[in-house]
């Protein structure tokens, strides 16, 4: 699935950046060493990162009006990210809708079938949890619960809504109240420090987790980024803002390695690899093609303007 990926990010990333920027961008993920290292863990990261960039890649094929084939084909995906990914549904949810409208030019209906394709696939998988636990959220709920009890291990046995110390002996992580993750995200921090947390955890995840084994990446990615909004190439910024929004960048702000082992971001790599290779292209064309511009005049031959055609450019653009 490692390979699998990689071959998928060329031709993704070539779309918008071009081929030079997709070529680059897959040497660069199949050399990461997270990419690497998932090859041969056997998790479940590889097939949500292809998952991820399918759907994506269909949301940027513009199929306006009722055309329903997308618009299904983009919810099944979906779907097979939540039943690899649970905790994504919401993120899935609002992708598909924000990106059906300004990307793929949806129709509202469009968009209300995405995600009734999403929520049918899916429905059997908390069926299948309420048939066994009685709780049709108890994934959701079992992981809110065990991020309480390691986030704030100093309060267990000493505060109301944590296990007591036979409990957690016990019990485990899981021990004490169940909780909701709206419960533990906003009734056990502050909306500031949620805000606080999470673009505390972008952070973590770029220095420590995707580009942590070397920080001259993280100076490429920021110039990358930079140029791509500058030049109003913004869609790509934003996916990778938007696949580690919360709960993932609240997760890694936290600080407690066993509630965000890295790889919960590695499915953000193609992207951001991306956005590295468009910090070499990006200024190596640009510099070539003022090069050229200032190189034409004199290659031009004497009366060259009275013949036919002309000398073709070097990037491909035609006859000059």
């Amino acid at each position: 699935l490692s390979v699998t990926v990689v071959a998928a990010t060329i031709p993704f990333v070539a779309a918008r950046l071009g081929p030079l920027s997709g070529l680059l961008s897959g040497l660069l993920l199949a050399i990461n060493p997270a990419h690497i290292a998932n090859s041969v863990l056997g998790l479940r990261e590889e097939l949500g990162t292809l998952l991820f960039l399918a759907v994506i890649a269909i949301l940027f094929h513009r199929a306006p009006g009722a055309q329903w084939s997308w618009p299904v084909l983009a919810g099944t995906v979906a779907g097979a990210i939540v039943l690899t990914r649970s905790e994504v549904q919401p993120h899935l949810l609002v992708m598909l809708a924000i990106g059906g409208w300004l990307i793929a030019r949806w129709s509202w209906r469009g968009i209300v079938v995405s995600w009734i394709v999403t929520i049918a696939l899916v429905v059997p998988m908390y069926g299948g949890f309420y048939y066994r636990t009685g709780n049709p959220f108890f994934s959701a709920n079992y992981g809110a619960t065990v991020n309480r009890n390691l986030e704030f291990q100093e309060r267990i046995g000493n505060d109301p809504g944590f296990p007591t110390e036979e409990e957690y002996q016990r019990d485990g992580w899981a021990a004490g109240p169940v909780i909701t993750p709206m419960e533990y995200f906003f009734g056990y921090h502050s909306v500031p420090e949620f805000a606080a947390i999470s673009l505390r955890g972008y952070d973590h995840i770029f220095t420590r987790v995707l580009l942590a084994h070397d920080l001259r990446l993280l100076w490429l990615f920021m110039l990358g980024t930079v140029l791509l909004l500058t030049t109003r190439q913004w869609i790509i910024p934003l996916v990778i803002l938007w696949v580690l929004a919360p709960p993932y960048s609240f997760l890694a702000g936290t600080g407690a390695p066993q509630i965000f082992p890295g790889r919960y971001a590695h499915h953000a790599l193609p992207y951001v690899t991306a956005v590295i290779a468009w910090s070499i292209i990006g200024p190596s064309r640009w510099l070539a093609l003022r090069a050229w511009r200032r190189l034409r005049p004199r290659l031009a031959l004497p009366g060259a303007s009275s013949l036919q055609g002309g000398v073709q450019a070097p990037d491909g653009g035609g006859r000059v």
